[in-house]
């Protein structure tokens, strides 16, 4: 894109809701290819220096009226009684097991449940689960394990469970406090349960983050600050303040129109990054608050940092539409897949002992150039122009000078010794603006392929 079309382009979206891209880094799934992996193309692909990551899918979700709690993305099911969540485990025991001899002897630095809803399990299943994992994988004496989930589900019994199988760290979905505005997505939570999740995970040694959404419906700047601020008292290790996302035919998509201004959510979005700088938490990224110096753990979470990362480590996600990247190195490009996208499905992948892979997508060494430069603007420290020669040989202001002209421009970017690229100001509210804008080129290009 020439300067003058980066300039229109942030122009005609900048009055967009940004919302986030929470899913995905490079490309975007719609274009991936249908395509199966054998255990062996799969072992090729894995760089043995970098650390391993293990994500476990879990489906299940408590039902809510709209469905999917309105917006959310993540592949995901009703939950319909334990019957089907036993037979889920037992496949996602054979595909970890399937794993086991592939990547037994190499370090896993941490493990993340994600879904879906995890904590709908019964507390008798994360040491088994565990348990499946330990004896596929080596995990390092310092492993972080994340578990995510509704706050309600966070009871004293799940919680005692987790703890004793080995989880470090939860992750609260609260959303919204105020009932008034929960509502919209019927959740059935209070804010209660959200607090005493945050203490009871405490009391057994544990970490815990709450995941809010600035944006909502009738939500005011206000209200996303209050929610922080009652937040504060219990002192979570991280908050992450998502911008609500909305995309195809979701309920909150079709109503869009209702929502907020950009301007009032830009306002929100600000006055919640305050409140929580202000009282003694660091930016992990543009939406990631992590506390100073907490009693428990570092004063980092490692699935983030290997989420942004995504040359330093590799990612293997096991479970139904789970998705692996193993990115590889400039001179070898490597790859991003995932899994068959429904419980059905994933079974019948199963049953053929293979990896149930359903889709992925080859990179080449642009998008690995382009992998390394949106991640980096998200997060701290700054995207580094001395490790970007380093990895890539090529000269970060001048493969992206446009666009740094046109941020720079805009008082959206600040460029430190020539090195250090910060987002900064209005700019870090636009973060997902700008990733798009900075990967248009190459997804025009992707797009034309698929036409072709």
């Amino acid at each position: 894109m020439t300067e003058s079309e980066i300039r229109e382009y942030i122009a005609s979206h900048r009055e967009r809701q940004p919302g986030i891209k929470i899913l995905w880094g490079h490309p975007s799934p719609r274009f991936w290819t249908p395509r199966s992996l054998s255990l062996r193309e799969i072992a090729a692909l894995r760089r043995p220096e970098r650390k391993l990551v293990v994500y476990l899918h879990i489906p299940f979700c408590p039902k809510t009226d709209p469905p999917a709690c309105g917006f959310c993305l993540f592949a995901r099911e009703d939950y319909s009684g334990n019957t089907a969540v036993e037979k889920y485990l037992d496949f996602l025991r054979r595909e970890i097991e399937m794993y086991a001899d592939v990547f037994r002897d190499d370090p896993v630095d941490c493990v993340y449940f994600g879904g879906g809803t995890p904590n709908v399990l019964r507390p008798a299943d994360y040491a088994r689960v565990m348990g499946w994992v330990r004896g596929a994988f080596r995990l390092t004496r310092e492993a972080e394990v994340t578990l995510e989930g509704v706050p309600q589900l966070f009871d004293r019994e799940r919680l005692e469970a987790m703890a004793k199988a080995g989880v470090t760290r939860i992750s609260i979905g609260a959303q919204v406090l105020d009932p008034r505005l929960l509502r919209f997505s019927g959740r059935q939570h209070t804010a209660e349960h959200v607090f005493d999740a945050v203490d009871g995970a405490h009391r057994l040694g544990m970490s815990a983050n709450v995941d809010l959404i600035c944006g909502w419906f009738e939500q005011t700047p206000q209200d996303v600050e209050s929610d922080v601020r009652a937040l504060l008292p219990h002192a979570p290790e991280s908050v992450i303040v998502h911008l609500l996302t909305l995309t195809g035919p979701s309920p909150f998509a079709q109503e869009s129109s209702a929502l907020p201004s950009v301007p009032v959510v830009r306002e929100g979005f600000e006055r919640a990054r305050r409140a929580l700088v202000s009282n003694g938490y660091w930016n992990s990224s543009y939406i990631d608050f992590m506390l100073k110096d907490p009693p428990r753990g570092p004063a980092e979470v490692k699935y983030l940092r290997a989420y942004r990362e995504s040359l330093a480590y590799d990612r293997i996600g096991l479970g139904c539409a789970a998705s692996s990247l193993f990115a590889g190195t400039p001179d070898r490009p490597g790859m991003t897949w995932r899994n068959v996208t429904s419980t059905s499905g994933y079974y019948a992948g199963m049953d053929g002992r293979r990896p149930p892979v359903a889709e992925a997508f080859a990179f080449n060494a642009l998008d690995l150039r382009l992998l390394y430069v949106l991640k980096g603007l998200e997060g701290t420290p700054s995207l580094d122009a001395f490790d970007y020669r380093r990895l890539f040989s090529r000269d970060l202001a001048e493969d992206f000078a446009g666009y740094w002209s046109v941020l720079q421009e805009l008082r959206w970017l600040t460029v430190e010794d020539r090195r250090h690229y910060r987002l900064q100001g209005e700019g870090i509210f636009h973060t997902a603006l700008i990733q798009r804008c900075l990967s248009n080129d190459r997804n025009d290009e992707l797009r034309g392929a698929s036409r072709a």
